[in-house]
């Protein structure tokens, strides 16, 4: 006992140090990790071989006072010394299987979860799927967890889902098929089951919103990437199309030579933010900030065409012509006015502690703002037009009608007698708010996501429905649901309806009329109500944004560089477990369990 009690304390010096490297993301290897730790100092050998982090941290403590480690490297044998990157490689996974245990717990203490998902590719070109879920722990907190990346391409590979026939004549094509495969596969490696998903969240697109053959019976898109959608709808919207396309081009034209880049930063005293696809709260300020900069960059620019680099100067001209151009002012406001307004509600919708009752009510908070502006559209229009007034006069651009013919095939038809601002407004502000507005009604109607009959258990809707509504509303929440096979539907739903009579006659009073899902289930305790609460829970269960799989994608370019391109998935996964996780305890003893069940030669369970 008393040797594997010293064996386990060898460990525990070497095993924080590794959880520190991923707790902080810092690189483990170096150019040269063998060898002695402890080497002479007058070693001419030991002071240029460039060692990674993890040598010199040990040697770091050991100088700091840390007498174990050092007892250690001084006694143990060379090819026991549990510091090589071969020993590493095995302790990083051991911490991965601790972490992911105690998440795994969570959830299936939880019972009802969501799973998200999106896929990137990573620096070494290999497709990884993100996967994180959703619950409500016993403290009633609400988390959303990531839980690993998946090697897409490898992962199927090893499904044998690969023919008889020569790879080489296979497509390696990401379908739905592909990731609802990965997901289940996933899904039952972590032990997860299927029957307690009540939802799945992914980014809207055609890939992730197929069927997925079987692997849930409803996808629930991103609540917050189906706003992008609707605003990137807009873009049908001719003039909208060609102004954004015209940001962009500047954006490239600046960021392409560092001459033209400082050039701008001495006027800017800030660079100009790209219209970034895909992160769409960068959409939103890259239009704000470019209709804020708009002066200043034509300044710019018209220093440019006068230098002596006539490729330069020549595309300098181009964009100037393209941007003091009234079409694009007046466009350009619009966007920045409309974006102004979605502008908070993207940032809020990415709040992991968000209920789909909070993102409906500010969806429709939006709207009726969008409304609002278009039955007041010359008095809010007017005010779009006083906002580029300034820009206007400051380039000497004319607020004129382009030429008009009797019939317009390839622009909208207008009147001969109307005037500049009319036509401005009939051809771009009414119709890029009319897209995005119909585009949102659509996405976000009831019909198209079941998830908002849950509206029925929210306060406000059981204080102002009587019995009989209810017991509809209920029928039709309850059709969507198979966590009740098990009883008669009968039952259920008087059971239900007797703990929503008592549940307002006791707790309801005490929400003050605020609709949360979360604050709801904090007042409707499991003992009392336990239909209702398990209502409430799948409720807070279900996804509203991806946007933790997206803050994953940043751990994987800041773990998985240039320099770390090779490492394999389970070390991957180890460090970004940690690095994502901080607030998740790694046990040092757990992790030596793990370690010690890979068939050492030492003994290190108790």
């Amino acid at each position: 006992m008393e040797i594997i009690r010293e064996n386990r304390d060898r460990l525990v010096p070497i095993i924080k140090t590794i959880i520190f490297h991923g707790r902080q993301n810092i690189p483990l290897r170096g150019h040269r990790d063998d060898g002695s730790l402890l080497k002479n100092e007058n070693d001419r050998e030991s002071i240029v071989c460039k060692e990674g982090n993890f040598r010199a941290l040990l040697r770091f403590r050991i100088d700091a006072g840390d007498l174990q480690l050092k007892h250690h490297i001084e006694t143990t044998k060379a090819n026991a010394t549990y510091i090589s990157k071969t020993t590493c490689n095995e302790l990083i996974p051991c911490c991965e299987t601790v972490m992911s245990s105690r998440i795994l717990e969570e959830i299936k203490d939880s019972r009802y979860y969501s799973i998200i998902f999106d896929e990137t590719t990573d620096i070494a070109h290999i497709a990884q799927l993100s996967l994180a879920a959703r619950y409500v722990d016993g403290y009633g907190k609400l988390h959303e967890r990531f839980l690993g990346f998946v090697d897409i391409h490898k992962d199927n590979d090893c499904s044998g889902n690969i023919d008889d026939e020569p790879q080489e004549s296979q497509e390696r094509s990401i379908t739905g098929e592909v990731l609802g495969t990965t997901i289940l596969r996933r899904m039952e490696s972590l032990s997860l089951s299927l029957e307690n998903c009540v939802g799945i969240g992914c980014d809207g697109c055609s890939v992730d919103m197929s069927e997925l053959k079987g692997a849930v019976a409803q996808v629930a898109p991103c609540r917050s990437h189906q706003l992008n959608l609707a605003i990137s709808r807009s873009c049908k919207v001719t003039s909208v199309r060609n102004s954004l396309g015209t940001i962009e081009e500047v954006v490239s034209f600046f960021t392409a030579s560092s001459k033209r880049f400082a050039t701008l930063k001495s006027h800017l005293k800030h660079s100009l933010q790209s219209h970034c696809q895909t992160r769409w709260i960068e959409r939103h300020d890259a239009v704000i900030q470019f209709a804020a900069d708009l002066g200043a960059v034509c300044k710019v620019l018209k220093e440019i065409q006068c230098w002596r680099d006539r490729t330069t100067a020549a595309k300098a001209n181009i964009l100037l012509r393209a941007l003091s151009n009234c079409e694009f002012i007046v466009t350009l406001f619009t966007l920045s006015d409309i974006m102004s307004i979605t502008y908070p509600v993207s940032k809020i919708l990415q709040d992991p502690s968000l209920d789909v009752a909070m993102a409906k009510a500010k969806l429709d908070s939006t709207l009726k703002v969008y409304d609002g502006m278009r039955a007041n559209s010359d008095s809010h229009f007017a005010r779009i037009v006083e906002e580029a007034k300034a820009v206007v006069e400051e380039l000497d651009v004319e607020m004129s009608v382009p030429r008009l013919t009797g019939r317009q095939r390839h622009r909208e038809n207008c009147d001969h007698n109307d005037d500049a601002m009319t036509y401005w407004k009939r051809t771009v502000f009414i119709p890029t708010l009319d897209h995005v507005t119909t585009d949102m009604r659509e996405r976000f109607a009831e019909e198209n996501i079941y998830h908002l009959k849950f509206n029925i258990l929210l306060p406000s809707q059981l204080l102002q429905h009587d019995g009989n509504v209810l017991t509809l509303k209920l029928n039709q929440c309850l059709t969507e649901l198979p966590f009740f096979e098990a009883e008669s539907p009968y039952v259920i739903k008087k059971r239900l309806m007797g703990e929503i009579i008592q549940y307002k006659q006791t707790s309801i009073n005490a929400l003050n009329d605020r609709d949360s899902v979360m604050l709801a289930l904090s007042v409707c305790p499991k003992s009392d109500y336990p239909t209702l609460h398990t209502l409430y829970k799948i409720f807070a269960c279900l996804p509203i944004s991806i946007s933790t799989v997206e803050r994953s994608f940043s751990t994987l370019r800041r773990t998985k560089t240039w320099l770390r391109s090779t490492m394999k998935e389970d070390r991957l996964n180890g460090l970004a477990l940690l690095n994502t996780h901080p607030d998740i305890d790694c046990p040092i003893d757990d992790v030596i369990n793990q370690f010690a069940r890979k068939n050492r030669r030492k003994e290190f369970i108790i």
